[in-house]
């Protein structure tokens, strides 16, 4: 019956220093959360007209979209220089980390071998 009653002594001590504000935060951030996605509240942003886009900002993104799809239609590779086929077929012995391996010309350079 003593140890119960020094637990509970201790039990309240330690809840009373405790701050209990995180509690009441976390409640307050939860019951604006069910505010913002109950019924009333979409029923409320379909009934306001939507805001329109700045235009020059819609413009740019435009712009840039147009100038990515033309340059997808013709792209090949990364690069936008032109490629020299003969060199990039072309079958190299190469030295990658102490061994010799038979690889193409570009394939040796990007593994960072000599040939």
């Amino acid at each position: 019956m003593r140890n119960r009653l020094w637990i509970l002594a201790l039990t309240a001590a330690l809840l009373a220093s405790v701050p209990g504000c995180f509690v009441v935060d976390e409640l307050d951030s939860g019951l604006e959360q069910m505010k913002a996605s109950s019924p009333k509240a979409h029923k409320r942003a379909a009934a306001e007209p939507a805001a329109e886009p700045e235009t020059a900002t819609s413009d740019r993104t435009a712009d840039a979209r147009l100038a990515l799809r033309k340059w997808w239609k013709h792209a090949r590779t990364p690069t936008s220089g032109p490629k020299d086929p003969a060199r990039a077929t072309a079958i190299v012995s190469c030295h990658v980390a102490g061994q010799t391996r038979f690889m193409s010309r570009t394939d040796c350079e990007v593994q960072g071998g000599t040939f």
